[in-house]
C-alpha cells in the first residue's frame, strides 16, 4: 500500500509536465502503475514536432477549405448555367410550339387553296372548251361569209379616195336596180395591202347576208 501511494504521488507530480503523457508505464500484479523512465531533457523536441504537425495540419486544412470554396463556386456556376439552359430550352419550346401552330395554319390554308385550284382548273377546262367552240363557229362563219366576197382588180386608185363610194358606183352601173339598196347590200369594202407606186391594189367587197 505504501508503494502504491508513493507511485500515485509521483504520477501527480509528473502530470503538469508536457512529457508526462509520453512516458511508458507498466502495471504490476497489484494493478498499480510504475514509471519506467524518468523525465529528461530529451522530451523537448516533442514540442517542436507538435508545432510542425499542427502547422502541417493547418496547411492541409487551408488547402481543404480552399478546395471546398472552389467547389462551392463551381457548383454556383453550374447552377447559373443550368438556370440559363433551362430558360433557353423553355424559349426553344415556345418557338417550336409557335412554329407548329403556324405550320398547322399553313396546312389548312394550303388545303383550301388546293380545293380552289381544283375548281379553277375545272372552270378553265370548261372555258377552254367553250372558246374552242366559239373559234370553230367564227371560222365557219368567216368561211361562209367569204363565199359572198368579191375581188375587184385594176380599179384605178386615187389619193384619199372613198373606196366604198367608188365600188357602189361600179355596182350601180352593172346592176342599176341596186341603186336604192346598194348601201344595204354592201357590208365592207377595202383595198388589200399597202399602196403601190403606179399600180392599183385589189379591192375586196363583202356583201351583207
Amino acid at each position: 500500500m505504501a508503494n502504491s501511494k508513493a507511485n500515485g504521488k509521483a504520477i501527480k507530480a509528473l502530470l503538469p509536465h508536457d512529457y508526462a503523457c509520453q512516458e511508458a508505464m507498466e502495471t504490476n500484479l497489484r494493478g498499480t502503475k510504475n514509471l519506467l523512465t524518468s523525465p529528461g531533457k530529451a522530451a523537448l523536441p516533442l514540442k517542436k514536432q507538435r508545432g510542425h504537425e499542427e502547422a502541417a495540419i493547418s496547411a492541409e486544412a487551408s488547402v481543404i477549405l480552399a478546395a471546398v470554396e472552389s467547389l462551392k463556386n463551381s457548383i454556383e456556376e453550374l447552377r447559373g448555367d443550368l438556370k440559363q439552359n433551362t430558360l433557353t430550352i423553355a424559349s426553344i419550346v415556345k418557338a417550336v410550339d409557335f412554329n407548329s401552330g403556324e405550320i398547322k395554319d399553313l396546312k389548312e390554308k394550303n388545303k383550301g387553296m388546293t380545293e380552289e385550284i381544283k375548281l379553277l382548273k375545272a372552270t378553265n377546262l370548261d372555258l377552254t372548251a367553250k372558246l374552242l367552240r366559239v373559234e370553230k363557229m367564227t371560222e365557219d362563219q368567216e368561211s361562209y361569209k367569204r363565199q359572198w366576197n368579191l375581188r375587184l382588180n385594176d380599179l384605178k386608185e386615187e389619193k384619199d379616195e372613198d373606196t366604198r363610194k367608188k365600188v357602189a358606183g361600179v355596182l350601180i352601173k352593172i346592176l342599176p336596180h341596186w341603186a336604192e339598196k346598194v348601201e344595204l347590200i354592201l357590208d365592207t369594202v377595202h383595198r388589200l395591202g399597202t399602196p403601190l407606186n403606179g399600180r392599183p391594189r385589189q379591192i375586196i367587197l363583202q356583201f351583207s347576208l
